[in-house]
């Protein structure tokens, strides 16, 4: 199941975004350049395919039955110079509260102020 759902997602990122498997049953992918509201709103949309996809599985009786599969998922904004851990927390973070506010959604987290501050100034010529 979990490979089936691997080229659904590879199916509706885009061809620069890198897509892994990150633990048991979970999924991280990385996506440059997008605005954190572009990453929910794309995103949203992914969930959606995935679950109108339909996936033929045995059941416990050896009849083939059709499932749709339901993804939470959690988004968070890179800080420049932040640890890859201190991101993966926030993106963790995010997930669960998706996974709390119920089946199909995607949670966002900011990135830390302090952390666009400082990108911001070092974006700014002296």
């Amino acid at each position: 199941m979990l490979v089936r759902i691997a080229r659904e997602l590879r199916a509706n990122i885009r061809s620069s975004d890198f897509l892994a498997r990150y633990g048991g049953e979970e999924f991280v992918i990385l996506s440059e350049e997008m605005k954190l509201s572009e990453c929910e709103k794309r995103f949203s949309e992914v969930l959606r395919r995935i679950e109108a996809a339909k996936f033929e599985c045995k059941s416990n009786s050896g009849s083939m039955v059709e499932i749709s599969i339901t993804v939470s998922c959690g988004v968070a904004e890179y800080a420049l110079d932040e640890p890859a851990k201190d991101l993966v927390r926030r993106a963790d973070d995010a997930l669960y509260e998706a996974k709390r506010q119920g089946k199909n959604r995607v949670a966002c987290k900011k990135r830390p102020l302090l952390g666009a501050y400082y990108e911001g100034r070092r974006r700014t010529p002296a």
